[in-house]
């Protein structure tokens, strides 16, 4: 049940699954601030969005309680409690398995094209020079966020004057704690420019990638690759492939794309190797997870 609750200019809505409170539908208060929201599940659920990006978007996550299970760029990746995230422009991320599990967890959208015009206005700043420079995804909180993050949207839940002065004054204090935070990282830095180059490359090359190819694509060492690709990805790049080919698999498969055709187009030797590599990952036979999908 979707509703405007008479008492907040929110968006909120109850459910079988908790309560998820956004800024979705209104005006932004500020250009550098374009959303934020709050969930807290008590159950799994669905997730709202399957694979998606924003460009010229920063957002930023803050897990209260509870633990979160995110892709992003085909990487998987473990919130808990108390921890930050970050997922840069454009870059493809979703829940993975489209399964939220039960937490709570805050998060916003910054602009950076109006962040930058807001906050340092054309003068050299060290805050711009930080951004730019991509502080790692994934660190460890206090709890000294959360008031912020509830000031944000407090400040979204009904009309008053002088809301854009606190809004820009608590976002900027929001990426201060951030940046600061930022150093001392959960996912430490591996060679990321060579990874990233080896990731992309498999992305756009699913049919033919292989650990070879994102060895030669990345001009590491052998040994130094696998050893920064499990570093990165919690797995070796073997298994990346298969995942990466199995998530293609599934989004071909809900289109009602036939198993020959996505065995083929994804570099499999055969359905049957397809049929027998997806029921090991997933669980179930391909036209079983056609079934499935249908069915919700």
């Amino acid at each position: 049940m979707m509703a405007m609750s008479p008492a907040s200019l929110l968006s909120v809505e109850h459910s079988r699954y908790g309560i998820r409170e956004t800024t979705k539908g209104m005006k932004p208060i500020i250009p550098e601030l374009r959303f934020a929201g709050h969930v807290r599940y008590h159950t799994a659920r669905p997730s709202f969005f399957n694979k998606h990006q924003h460009p010229d978007i920063l957002e930023i996550f803050y897990i209260v309680r509870g633990k979160v299970s995110w892709w992003v760029e085909g990487i998987s990746h473990e919130v808990a409690g108390n921890e930050l995230f970050l997922v840069w422009p454009r870059e493809l991320h979703g829940a993975r398995d489209n399964i939220v599990e039960p937490s709570e967890y805050y998060w916003v959208q910054a602009h950076l094209p109006s962040l930058g015009k807001g906050l340092w206005q054309g003068r050299s700043h060290p805050l711009k020079a930080i951004l730019q420079q991509r502080p790692e995804r994934r660190f460890r909180g206090t709890t000294a966020l959360l008031p912020l993050y509830q000031s944000l949207l407090g400040e979204h839940a009904q009309e008053g004057p002088g809301r854009e002065f606190v809004v820009r004054e608590t976002l900027h204090l929001l990426l201060a704690h951030v940046l600061r935070y930022s150093q001392a990282s959960l996912s430490p830095r591996v060679h990321h420019i060579q990874l990233n180059r080896a990731i992309q490359w498999a992305r756009e090359n699913v049919a033919e990638a292989t650990t070879e190819g994102m060895i030669r694509i990345s001009g590491l060492d052998s040994t130094t690759f696998h050893k920064s690709f499990r570093t990165r990805a919690g797995s070796s790049p073997k298994q990346y492939l298969i995942r990466l080919r199995l998530q293609n698999a599934k989004e071909l498969l809900a289109q009602n794309r036939a198993v020959t055709e996505i065995a083929h187009r994804l570099g499999f030797s055969s359905s049957q190797y397809f049929a027998t590599v997806f029921r090991k990952y997933e669980g179930l036979s391909p036209s079983d997870f056609t079934n499935k999908i249908h069915q919700t």
